[in-house]
């Protein structure tokens, strides 16, 4: 099943290649504000406005991440929003990867949906995920440094980016069967965070 897209009004590692304001500067990710947020399948989990994504976990055929079916590991980080989102859908196994649906590097997953053994996301899909832009509260752009990779965990087991100045930028999922890169459940793109651009164009 090839992603879907709908505009939105409002551990196996894999390599794929405190903050100042400036372009290029990394943003530091504070550990002290990070909670997970759970969810059951087929419902849209996502962080709020001033959080980033760091952290996934995804089900097999049950409700294998701590009695529900998906989870998103949030974390704080100040003077920061999010804007122009747009939602993807896919198949089992299907890799969401906001920076190539988006054909814009500087999209990030701030929400996913996921399902347990059927297609419970809407459209139809096993899973989404939820892709914006990033800013700070100065006009600042958030987004990519272009360093990502994609790290995966079995059924049931919690995955996060392995450094403080990284963020999830895509996801995969399965269903009852382990269908993202080399037999695992599900999967993030990690990529390093970086102020891209000193304002908004």
């Amino acid at each position: 099943m090839a992603p879907l897209q709908r505009l939105l009004l409002g551990s196996v590692l894999i390599w794929l290649g405190g903050s100042q304001i400036g372009n290029g500067q990394d943003i530091t990710i504070p550990s002290d504000g990070c909670s997970w947020r759970t969810e059951i399948y087929g419902h849209i989990n996502q962080c709020d406005g001033n959080e980033v994504v760091v952290g996934s976990c995804g089900s097999g055929d049950g409700r294998d991440c701590n009695g529900l079916t998906h989870q998103l590991l949030c974390c704080d980080l100040d003077n920061f929003y999010y804007s122009n989102c747009l939602e993807f859908y896919g198949g089992y196994g299907v890799h969401l990867s906001c920076p190539e649906l988006t054909k814009d590097p500087d999209t990030m997953v701030e929400a996913a949906c996921g399902s347990e053994k059927g297609l419970d996301c809407h459209n139809g899909s096993s899973h989404s995920v939820k892709c914006c832009h990033g800013h700070q509260f100065d006009g600042s752009r958030v987004g990519s440094s272009g360093e990502c990779y994609w790290l995966y965990g079995g059924r049931g087991q919690p995955v996060q980016c392995t450094r403080n100045d990284e963020a999830v930028f895509g996801r995969c999922g399965s269903g009852q069967a382990a269908r993202c890169t080399n037999n695992q459940w599900h999967g993030i793109q990690c990529c390093r965070l970086i102020i891209v651009q000193g304002e908004d164009q």
